[in-house]
């Protein structure tokens, strides 16, 4: 990786901190889009001049900046792919030559998505300036996002501006969808999202649980504890709400802001009318409560699987075993919102699965897999962001054992 621009906005910011705070902090902040390059991003007034592919901003003593920079063949391919072991270790690369450019100490380093692309996010440090960064990888660009200012001043606003990345269409506007289709996208959307939402909370909840206990079992100060520090302990399932409490304001606020509801309107529009017709008319027909049912269950449990590398294959003697497992799961949970047909429409969803099940299936699994992305995303970033204050709360409910 070319580190010039890292090495430039480090010696921008030890100029710029040279000086006076430019009126940066007083300048209200606004969404930019710089035309064409691809992404946005909330930051104080316009940006300043710079080399073609990289944007650069200040706001007090912080100095902020992104570069672009253009993907390779290989790259792309692995993106296109979706190999996301290749991807983050790629990122970590250009995380390391970041860090070893300006001989700086690396703090934290968390793994995770934006708008359904690898990205990975930062901080190093050196005696003066201390940054936080963001890396996002797509099939034709390299987004480098990077604030520095002075150690130990006040951070918001680089957490804010990293936070504010998002990518953006870079071609012109696809033309406007009819009536009718924008009913039926409607339409489909209204009936899976409450679904789909509850399947992607599902697999989050699974996946993070068990993390979860494990760092309040082996949390360092609990060490000599013993038989007191256990699941049975009322102090250790309060040290555990640090975690999930948390995880469970990230749950809520997703499922408030509608993007479930939002990317299924994007994926069912994209289909011919006649699909979509067809899916509207299948939702509301009399079978309609069992295909939602089967459209959720196949979610989870193609979710769960692809996040499971010891997984049984088909036709193994376990696979069968397993499927009886997840559909238990899926029942004691959801079964209250999506219970089990009683065999009366038995025919009519055979009928539908048979037949025309494909654009729905692929629609429910790509609209859950952008979710827990998403939501582990969200998730990671909390943890990050409040890892001190989590640990000084679970060092308290520690402290009053005996």
């Amino acid at each position: 990786m070319n580190n010039r621009f890292v090495n430039a906005v480090m010696m921008a910011s030890i100029v710029h901190l040279g000086g006076a705070a430019v009126s940066g902090a007083d300048t209200r902040w606004n969404r930019l889009a710089p035309q064409g390059a691809g992404f946005s991003i909330e930051a104080p007034g316009d940006p300043q001049p710079s080399e073609p592919g990289q944007y650069t901003y200040t706001s007090g003593f912080w100095f902020l900046g992104v570069q672009i920079k253009a993907v390779d063949p290989s790259m792309r391919q692995l993106i296109e792919r979706r190999e996301r072991k290749a991807l983050v270790k790629c990122l970590e690369s250009v995380r390391d030559s970041m860090v070893d450019a300006v001989a700086a100490t690396r703090r934290g380093s968390s793994s995770g998505d934006v708008d359904g692309y690898p990205s990975l996010r930062f901080s190093m440090e050196n005696k003066e300036l201390e940054a936080l960064n963001l890396i996002v990888l797509t099939e034709e660009r390299l987004f480098l996002v990077m604030t520095i200012g002075p150690k130990g001043s006040p951070d918001d606003d680089a957490k804010r501006f990293v936070r504010s990345f998002r990518l953006a269409a870079t071609g012109a506007a696809s033309a406007a969808m009819t009536d009718d289709v924008a009913v039926s996208s409607t339409k489909s959307a209204g009936k899976l999202a409450p679904a789909m939402m509850a399947v992607a909370r599902l697999l989050i909840e699974q996946k993070m649980s068990p993390r979860i206990d494990e760092a309040v079992q082996y949390a360092p100060p609990a060490a000599g504890l013993g038989n007191k520090w256990s699941p049975s302990s009322a102090a250790w399932q309060q040290a555990r709400t640090s975690f999930s409490s948390r995880i469970e304001r990230v749950l809520v606020a997703y499922e408030k802001s509608g993007d479930v509801a939002r990317t299924l309107e994007s994926e069912v529009a994209k289909l011919s009318p006649e699909s979509q017709a067809a899916l509207v008319a299948a939702l509301n027909g009399p079978a309609g409560a069992e295909i939602l049912r089967q459209l959720a269950l196949a979610g989870f449990i193609t979710g769960t699987l692809a996040d499971d590398p010891g997984a049984p294959n088909p036709g193994e003697p376990a696979w069968r075993e397993k499927m009886r497992e997840l559909e238990t799961v899926f029942a004691q949970r959801l079964g209250a919102m999506m219970p089990r047909d009683d065999g009366t429409h038995r025919a009519d969803a055979e009928a539908y699965f048979s037949t025309g099940a494909s654009d729905a299936s692929r629609i429910c699994f790509a609209v859950i897999s952008k979710a827990t992305r998403e939501l582990e995303t969200g998730i990671n970033l909390t943890m990050f962001d409040n890892s001190h204050v989590i640990q000084r709360e679970i060092e308290t409910v520690i402290a009053r054992v005996k």
